[in-house]
């Protein structure tokens, strides 16, 4: 009974000895379950960074774009502004030209009616009138019996 008593203790004793080198390597996993909880938390922290890096660039992107929408438009309403004023000036320079012209029309008439009135101004467009009706006449008088004599030029080759 003794040696199975000696032989159960050994063998406990080498059952302790091996559970006690089971939990001596498994005394380490409490540092490497720290370690490995740090590794992740900075994985984590580190895509969290990379996440809000890209929300800034994402929103400068953004505000850039809104400052040009914002810079095209006030250009814009100013071009429009612009053309306005000038539309208004050339209606205006319009306006002004016709008035101008109205005015001028107005006293040439005026002008022409009182030298109307004027019987030395009514005599020299009369005079006037029988040269020019006189030079018309003379005209076709020359020119009918110059007609007349190339036609007897020509009758008379034929």
């Amino acid at each position: 009974m003794s040696a199975i008593l000696n032989s159960a203790r050994v063998r406990h004793e080498d059952a302790v000895k091996e559970r006690i080198e089971n939990v001596k390597q498994l005394s380490g996993v409490v540092d490497i379950t720290k370690t490995l909880f740090e590794v992740s938390k900075v994985r984590f922290e580190e895509r969290a960074i990379h996440q809000s890096e890209q929300m800034l660039t994402s929103l400068q992107e953004t505000v850039k774009l809104e400052a040009q929408a914002y810079d095209l438009e006030q250009k814009t309403t100013v071009a429009q502004e612009a053309k306005n004023v000038l539309d208004s000036w050339i209606r205006y320079e319009g306006q002004v030209k016709q008035r101008q012209q109205r005015e001028l029309a107005d006293t040439v008439i005026a002008k022409v009616e009182k030298d109307l009135e004027d019987p030395k101004v009514l005599r020299q467009i009369l005079d006037q009138s029988v040269k020019d009706v006189e030079r018309k006449f003379l005209n076709k008088a020359f020119l009918k019996s110059h007609s007349n004599q190339h036609e007897g030029i020509l009758t008379q080759k034929s």
